[in-house]
């Protein structure tokens, strides 16, 4: 979307390939490719309370939506906002907790709740990958920090089982999560 004047953009493509040069990486490798530094987290459909209008928000850049109305409530709006976002937390956890698993050697999904083992006698694995999980965790628990939204922070520890309560209601790595 947005690029260099025509005039530099050789200039400009040279200058990369050269950096990436001295750097002794790939231009086109992974480690070449452009990695947002902030968390990310769009929340979809959010609604006005005073002019009705839908839109999606990206609450690593704003809280507040793009609209026209003279008497805009920021806490009202910021309360909605976290109980959306406790509501979305509660979401991934419930569907973590639900998931199936499968068996790491035939894929077949388990059937008993009681095997530790399948029956061609592989180990089982979770079908959703526990990393996105932990991001999605670190990203709320920055972004209730940025906002200053306690209520949302402490949901995060109780789901944790951190603070008060002693046992976690998602059984992941909760050392990576915490950091």
């Amino acid at each position: 979307v947005l690029s260099a004047h025509a005039t530099v953009s050789e200039e400009l493509q040279s200058l990369r390939r050269n950096v990436f040069r001295l750097l002794g990486v790939s231009e086109f490798s992974e480690k070449g490719q452009w990695v947002d530094p902030a968390a990310k987290l769009i929340l979809k459909d959010v609604v006005c309370t005073q002019c009705g209008v839908s839109q999606d928000l990206d609450l690593s850049v704003d809280l507040n939506p793009d609209c026209e109305c003279e008497f805009f409530d920021e806490k009202t709006h910021k309360r909605i906002i976290e109980a959306r976002l406790i509501e979305e937390l509660k979401k991934k956890v419930i569907g973590w907790n639900l998931q199936d698993v499968v068996c790491m050697r035939c894929n077949q999904v388990r059937h008993g709740d009681m095997g530790h083992l399948c029956e061609c006698a592989g180990r089982f694995k979770c079908i959703e990958n526990g990393k996105d999980l932990q991001t999605y965790f670190r990203t709320i628990r920055q972004l209730a920090a940025f906002y200053k939204m306690n209520h949302l922070s402490s949901t995060m520890d109780w789901i944790l089982g951190s603070g008060a309560r002693k046992s976690a209601s998602v059984k992941i790595d909760r050392a990576i999560i915490l950091n």
